[in-house]
């Protein structure tokens, strides 16, 4: 995946009558994003949910037994001195992250939450993909643009997929890529992250703030790989305008990503839950998917924040962390996440 595209993320662009973020004035028609599935009118039948969303996995489905693995570049536990970079990027640049809508998001990368793969597989199973949302034997429920907000991501701003229109824009980017072409050179056809860091980290380079920025969206936001691919056309323009504070509506790409990414992982459990028996293991791709959101961080917090009986005893938030920091290091093992999700009242 060389960068981000709208069906990527899952999003269409069409011109509507759109109302000024300010709330005055007359709607106007402009080009605006729209997370998909969307409608257009409050016209016609009403909806009903789709009858595979109703049904429930087999009774011999157990996902303990699986053979299925799973990659989740999404996942990350930070380590020390991306800590310490972003103290030392804070103490410069805090004041444009917060006028950007990203200091909250930036902050909650340098905690260390748990990976908890049977929560989010049991939520998984409960995904409906025509929907997106999850349907529960008592009621429905999804992960919303709201909770991106909570989650540290602005809902306002231009798109992820805004331009660099100035000289000075362009030139920050075109170093950007001169310094990953030099890394390729040295250490093959991707730039791996640690490469990246140490290259920019404390060096005082006049891009060390935008390639900070690279760095946290291709690793925490939009993670493609446990590599910076080759080419970020996408990613680059991104952290040279939010290195300049300006405002990017990060909050729809990152959902619909979530999105996507929960969709491939109901359908791949819907798939094995129809198999019989596993055949060569080892090597069949059908055993094997690769997530590239953080759906493993984002919908786990999710459930823990909404689930009495799935959510680990939260840390006290200290002055000056964010909301992340209650997760830090927690942990609960559930017997049966299941079992707890049918019976929520």
């Amino acid at each position: 995946m060389e960068g981000l595209s709208e069906s990527d993320v899952g999003i269409v662009e069409r011109e509507e009558l759109m109302v000024p973020p300010s709330g005055d004035g007359e709607p106007t028609m402009r080009v605006a994003h729209f997370l998909q599935p969307t409608v257009t009118s409050i016209e016609g039948p009403v909806f009903e949910l789709p009858a595979n969303c109703l049904s429930s996995l087999p009774h011999k489905f157990e996902p303990k037994n699986w053979p299925l693995k799973m990659t989740f570049y999404g996942c990350i536990l930070p380590k020390k001195d991306w800590k310490f970079w972003v103290g030392k990027m804070a103490s410069l640049h805090e004041s444009t992250w917060k006028k950007a809508g990203i200091y909250e998001a930036i902050l909650n990368s340098t905690y260390s939450i748990q990976r908890q793969d049977d929560l989010v597989l049991g939520l998984a199973e409960k995904w409906c993909p025509e929907t997106k949302s999850f349907i529960f034997s008592w009621g429905e429920a999804t992960i919303t643009l709201e909770d991106m907000i909570i989650f540290g991501y602005s809902v306002l701003g231009s798109s992820v997929f805004s331009p660099l229109e100035t000289d000075e824009l362009k030139s920050t980017a075109e170093k950007l890529n001169r310094t990953g072409t030099k890394i390729r050179r040295t250490a093959g056809r991707k730039v791996a992250y640690n490469l990246w860091k140490k290259k920019f980290m404390d060096s005082g380079s006049e891009i060390e703030h935008e390639a900070f920025l690279v760095f946290w969206l291709s690793r925490f936001v939009f993670p493609v790989s446990y590599a910076i691919v080759k080419r970020l056309k996408t990613i680059f323009p991104i952290a040279i305008h939010l290195a300049r504070g300006t405002r990017i509506a990060l909050a729809p790409a990152v959902l619909a990503h979530i999105y996507r990414d929960l969709s491939l992982l109901n359908k791949k459990i819907v798939a094995l839950a129809q198999l019989d028996h596993f055949e060569n293991e080892e090597n069949s791709s059908a055993l094997a998917i690769t997530l590239h959101s953080p759906l493993q961080l984002l919908v786990q917090i999710w459930a823990w924040e909404r689930f009495l009986e799935l959510r680990p005893k939260p840390n006290l938030i200290q002055v000056g962390e964010s909301r992340f920091a209650q997760w830090h290091k927690t942990m609960l093992r559930v017997e049966n996440v299941r079992t707890v999700l049918d019976s929520v009242e």
